[in-house]
């Protein structure tokens, strides 16, 4: 059987009245005043601040439930802001500091002082085929680490994350040096972008660091001319290159890079191959980090830069194969895309050692 619902008088008594006073009035309307929302806009950028603000506000309007209410929806879209802010900035800086906290950007500025206060530089190519001990020591100083212009203080983290390759020293003198590498290493890119696409950092194996300008891009090869200025000193130097039609398939060679940040690691091997277009087959090993180093032969002339490797992984049956490009693209003026500010250096990459055009 149902239960039964009882109705007092009271109750009938009670909504008699309310239906003859009519309904409520309006509830006032509440709302944030202006100076409220501009000085959370800016304390919404310091998050302990805007904590402290909340609190102070919360206490001076305990006791107003409307006014209580909309602050409490305001404050808490302020903290939520906030708090995502903060925990962007917290993230980014995370990602760019370094573990001992300092940066290494005090460095920059002695640009290579490694090179500028040598008394001079590797006489090469050698009167006679040098070892690979040999090899190592004379041609390790002319070899740089290149990565993309970080484009924000340096730091530790940097160097360790950031993608690199190598270049190595074309010519010296006391205006300046002028490197070679790939142009997809000074073209490299990175996680928050570079700020200059005309300019990279080059670290000599000494540890200096410096800034390196693009000058130059080649058309159709990957090869790139950096340029960087010198501070002091006037010894010279200019890397004889092995013209492509002279690399004896057999020869021995030797290339200097940076695989998988083993920094200036020597390889040795033999050239396999120069079949035209440019390219010079190495059995040499190389890796990424690699990229934009030079392949010398055991007197010290450059054959070429190293370039690529086929990976295994696409190609199951390649088994070392590697190549350069042919460095003898340094000795022709054609093909070559200069900005303006580089014109007269690189003008004196093509001129031999009489200063004629070659």
């Amino acid at each position: 059987m149902p239960e039964r619902v009882v109705i007092t008088a009271s109750e009938v008594a009670r909504v008699d009245a309310e239906r003859l006073a009519g309904p409520p009035p309006p509830r006032p309307v509440v709302t944030i005043p202006w100076w409220g929302v501009v000085l959370g806009g800016f304390l919404i950028f310091c998050l302990p601040l805007l904590c402290l603000g909340c609190i102070s506000v919360l206490i001076a309007i305990r006791g107003k439930d409307p006014l209580r209410l909309v602050w409490m929806r305001f404050l808490c879209t302020l903290l939520i802001i906030s708090g995502l802010l903060t925990s962007m900035a917290t993230a980014y800086l995370w990602f760019v500091k370094s573990p001992s906290g300092q940066t290494v950007s005090a460095q920059l500025p002695l640009g290579l002082v490694s090179h500028d206060l040598t008394d001079s530089f590797p006489t090469l190519p050698a009167s006679s085929a040098m070892t690979a001990v040999e090899i190592a020591a004379k041609t390790k100083p002319l070899v740089f680490i290149v990565m993309p212009d970080p484009g924000r203080s340096l730091r530790d983290a940097y160097l360790e994350n950031a993608p690199l390759g190598a270049g190595t020293l074309l010519l010296a003198d006391e205006t300046g040096y002028l490197l070679a590498t790939n142009r997809h290493v000074s073209d490299a890119s990175f996680l928050f972008g570079k700020s200059n696409a005309d300019r990279v950092l080059v670290v000599s194996n000494q540890g200096s660091y410096a800034y390196a300008d693009v000058i130059a891009r080649h058309q159709s090869l990957d090869l790139a001319l950096l340029w960087v200025s010198r501070h002091s000193g006037r010894s010279t130097f200019r890397q004889p290159i092995t013209p492509y039609s002279q690399i004896a398939v057999g020869s021995s060679v030797f290339v200097i890079g940076h695989p998988q940040r083993l920094y200036f690691t020597l390889s040795s091997g033999l050239v396999s191959r120069a079949g035209g277009d440019d390219i010079v087959q190495l059995s040499a090993p190389i890796s990424p980090g690699n990229s934009g180093g030079p392949a010398y032969d055991n007197l010290g002339n450059l054959l070429g830069i190293v370039t690529y490797a086929i990976d295994k992984q696409s190609s199951p049956n390649a088994e070392n194969l590697n190549f350069a490009t042919a460095a003898d693209a340094f000795l022709r003026n054609r093909g070559w895309t200069v900005r303006d500010q580089g014109k007269s250096i690189v003008r004196k990459l093509f001129q031999d050692n009489a200063g004629r055009p070659r």
